[in-house]
């Protein structure tokens, strides 16, 4: 039996080093994931099912209802949408306990297709008074023209279901607009060789995922808003915020990606956005917030990662441990939180080494080397 279950279904290093934290915490752990994953090379968890690019539905759950685990941790969007695929099944089945069991871990299924929908989910939040870029939904490449003169230009177009900064194109015109449309379409990985290009480039068998499920997925436009990339990683239950680790990006991977550089803020306005999500759409777990800051330090709602992100596993501010608040929560005992790391400004490891291994953050910053697990620095360096 696990006190948590970490879901993951690509190799990022956020299960793991999530895991790692818990198993610190002595909470048992369990592990859905790739055999890929650096959470499985590391023995971060006791493994309990390792995915394969046809591991079916049926066969995850079994997995969590024989780990019975009390809280389960998903740590990308398609296990999300597994979990809600599952749990719908539980409750037509009758698997009643495994229904709850999602639904205690990360909030209503039902407000999810909104959660994972921008322009929806955006609309919401700005009528829970979230400051947000006008933002509409694009459903076909004849629908572009009135979305743009909606929300201007420059503008922000993005697929929905992507993340790790695929499917975002910054749009200055109408034509690239649609250039950038028709990109995206075709960039959907529906053939076999596409799919299977992308998933080497990427080193990410999500890619032959997506090409199997017939779900469409939309688009947005969004007005820009220049500033610089801000973020909140948000631990709650029910509804209720626990707490909330505030950051603005320093440096990422490509102008839309990855963030591998931050410092740790404290914001009152990105306190209240995070407060009025998770009292509006009653969530419960780990989530990520992604803001702009404006020239004026005002900050605006960009998206929500209905998942943990990579802020999740580091405690920012004192008494903010996010990952001991929410087991605390859902196991009904104390856990001993951890001590913040010791600098405002944290160098992920191995990602910004990776981006640039002369980096000034490297010497001047906290890098966020797990030396504590040796294996777990192999394993992510393999990925490297």
């Amino acid at each position: 039996m696990a006190d948590v279950l970490m879901f993951a279904t690509n190799t990022w290093p956020r299960a793991a080093r999530i895991a790692s934290a818990l198993v610190s915490m002595e909470m048992d752990v369990g592990l859905i994931a790739p055999a890929a994953n650096p959470a499985i090379a590391a023995d971060c968890a006791t493994v309990t099912l390792r995915l394969a690019p046809r591991t079916p539905l049926a066969a995850v759950a079994d997995a969590i209802q024989r780990s019975s685990p009390r809280l389960i941790i998903p740590c990308d969007d398609e296990a999300v949408r597994r979990l809600l695929k599952i749990r719908e099944a539980a409750r037509v089945n009758g698997s009643q306990a495994l229904a709850d069991c999602i639904r205690c871990s990360f909030g209503e299924p039902d407000e999810y297709p909104t959660l994972m929908t921008r322009a929806a989910f955006l609309a919401i939040a700005q009528d829970a008074g979230v400051r947000a870029p006008a933002t509409r939904a694009v459903g076909r490449l004849a629908d572009l023209a009135s979305a743009v003169a909606e929300v201007g230009l420059p503008a922000v177009l993005k697929a929905d279901g992507t993340y790790g900064g695929l499917g975002i194109a910054i749009v200055r015109t109408l034509d690239e607009a649609s250039a950038a449309f028709r990109k995206m379409e075709y960039e959907r990985p529906h053939s076999l060789a596409r799919a299977l290009a992308r998933a080497v480039i990427y080193r990410d068998g999500v890619f032959l995922r997506q090409r199997r499920t017939t779900e469409p997925a939309g688009f947005s436009i969004q007005a820009f808003v220049s500033g610089s990339p801000a973020t909140s990683a948000i631990a709650c239950w029910k509804g209720e915020l626990l707490a909330a680790s505030h950051a603005d990006v320093l440096a990422s991977n490509g102008g839309t990606g990855p963030a591998t550089v931050y410092r740790c803020v404290a914001d009152a306005e990105m306190d209240e956005a995070a407060r009025a999500i998770v009292s509006r759409f009653r969530l419960s777990g780990l989530h990520g917030l992604d803001f702009i800051r404006d020239e004026s330090n005002a900050v605006h709602l960009l998206e929500i990662n209905p998942r943990a992100t990579t802020l999740s596993n580091l405690v920012v501010h004192e008494g903010g441990d996010l990952l001991a608040l929410l087991a605390s929560r859902a196991l009904g005992r104390p856990i001993q939180p951890r001590p913040r790391v010791p600098s405002d400004e944290i160098a992920l490891f191995p990602q910004e080494w990776q981006r640039d291994s002369r980096s000034q953050y490297l010497r001047s910053a906290y890098h966020d080397v797990p030396w504590q697990n040796p294996a777990l620095v192999r394993a992510l360096l393999s990925q490297v």
